[in-house]
C-alpha cells in the first residue's frame, strides 16, 4: 500500500463536495468493524474500512486540531508516522507535529481537504516546536497553533527562521520509506532556495 502525504505550509483548498455528504461522514465517530483494512476509490473520491486511529501522541509527535477527528488511517499510514516520528526523536530532530489524515471510514470532510478520503494521506507540519519536545500540549494549543508557512512568497524563498537542518533530514528520512509514494512541498523547498 503506497502512501502519500503533505507536508503543510497554509491551510488548503476548500471542498468541493456536497456540503451534506460530508457532514455525514464527519458525523462517524468510529472505523468499520473490518479483519483486513482497504482504502476504496481514490484520494478525492473513497472512503476507508478497518482503518485505525493514530495515538495523539506517540514517540516523536503529537497530532494537532483533535476537535477534527482526522487521526485515521490506513494501518500502513499510522505505522509509518508513527516510524517517523520515532526517526525524528532518535536523531533529535524535534517533535512532528501531525495535522490531517482522514475521518475514522474516510470520506469527504466539512473543510479543509478535498483529498484525505482513503486513508493514505498525511499532514506533517514543518514547525518543529521545541514546546512540544519538552511536554504535551495541551487541547488549545493543538486547536490554535498555526502551520506556518516557510515560504516567502514575494521572493519565492525558504525562510531561513522558519527552516532548518532538521526540516531536510526529515524529508529525507521520509522520502527514504519505501510506503512512500509522494511529497507535497513548496518548489522553493524542493530547490533549497535561501534568500541571498
Amino acid at each position: 500500500m503506497k502512501i502519500r502525504f503533505v507536508f503543510v505550509l497554509l491551510c488548503f483548498s476548500s471542498l468541493v463536495f456536497a456540503q451534506s455528504d460530508a457532514q455525514i461522514w464527519s458525523k462517524v465517530d468510529k472505523p468499520t468493524a473490518s479483519r483486513m483494512a482497504q482504502s476504496i476509490g481514490k484520494y478525492t473520491s473513497g472512503c476507508l474500512r478497518g482503518g485505525d486511529m493514530l495515538p495523539i501522541n506517540g514517540s516523536g509527535y503529537q497530532v494537532m486540531r483533535l476537535s477534527r477527528k482526522r487521526n485515521y488511517g490506513h494501518p500502513d499510514l499510522v505505522h509509518f508516522v508513527e516510524a517517523l516520528g520515532k526517526t525524528a526523536q532518535a536523531q533529535h530532530l524535534g517533535t512532528l507535529l501531525i495535522g490531517d489524515l482522514g475521518q475514522p471510514r474516510g470520506g469527504p470532510t466539512v473543510s479543509g481537504h478535498k483529498s484525505h478520503q482513503t486513508g493514505l494521506d498525511v499532514d506533517i507540519w514543518f514547525l518543529l516546536s521545541g514546546e512540544a519536545e519538552k511536554r504535551e500540549l495541551s487541547l488549545r494549543e493543538r486547536e490554535t497553533w498555526s502551520a506556518n508557512s516557510v515560504v516567502n512568497s514575494t521572493t519565492e524563498t525558504v525562510k531561513p527562521a522558519e527552516w532548518s537542518l532538521n526540516n531536510e533530514k526529515i524529508l529525507e528520512a521520509a522520502a527514504g520509506m519505501p510506503e512512500v509514494d509522494r511529497i507535497f512541498v513548496n518548489a522553493a523547498i524542493k530547490k533549497g532556495t535561501l534568500p541571498k
